[in-house]
């Protein structure tokens, strides 16, 4: 099974870069604070408040923010991804215990309600289900539960996997959502593995789309 935090500075191992579904009216989306899609390293240098670890100097800069910032309640650890000198992704990152997913869940849920009166309804990342299965000394499935929460709705797709048939499936389970506008995307999602009591990563990511 996959380390939670290599999944989640992935965006999670079912992000992709597909799903356009129709999504409700609300802000645009043009980064996130004062760091706008299509900044250069200077500039997002340059805005008081944060400072910035990492960016040497490449067609691909990541950038840290020296400390966490909270946002919503929630205290995140915050990445840039600079493409071609403009600002292209933005990640927030909070990692936290939690005994179970249902508790993660609950934590994302106001999450997403706090994104959605901000931005519009949210939509399912995979509207048609994920599903890849894996037969033979390794096994992989998964099953994909709809979800509702205000006006957005989600998916939490529950990941089984297991090296033999001798030995114990391991689960995890990732409830995701997106929101796009102006050819940019904001996605949001929680993962968690069950065994793990300290492994709920929620996990919100701004894209730059088109720019």
């Amino acid at each position: 099974m996959h380390d939670i935090r290599t999944v989640a500075l992935c965006a999670v191992a079912f992000i992709g870069l597909s799903s356009a579904v129709s999504y409700g009216a609300g802000a645009g989306v043009t980064g996130w604070r004062a760091y706008k899609f299509g900044m250069t390293a200077a500039q997002v240098r340059a805005v008081p408040g944060l400072e910035w670890s990492g960016g040497t100097p490449s067609s691909e800069m990541y950038l840290r923010a020296a400390k966490k910032v909270t946002d919503g309640g929630l205290s995140y650890v915050v990445d840039l991804h600079i493409v071609d000198n403009g600002l292209a992704e933005i990640a927030l990152k909070n990692f936290s215990k939690s005994p179970s997913f249902d508790i993660c869940e609950k934590k994302f849920l106001p999450v997403l309600a706090r994104l959605e009166k901000t931005y519009g309804a949210f939509q399912p990342k995979h509207p048609e289900g994920v599903n890849q299965p894996v037969a033979g000394p390794y096994e992989r499935n998964t099953d994909t539960v709809w979800k509702q929460s205000g006006a957005s709705k989600y998916g939490e797709q529950i990941q089984r996997e297991r090296s033999s048939p001798a030995a114990s499936w391991m689960i995890a389970h990732v409830a995701e959502a997106t929101h796009e506008s102006n050819g940019h995307e904001i996605y949001a999602s929680a993962y968690q593995e069950d065994g793990y009591d300290d492994d709920c990563a929620i996990v919100i990511i701004y894209r730059a789309t088109a720019l």
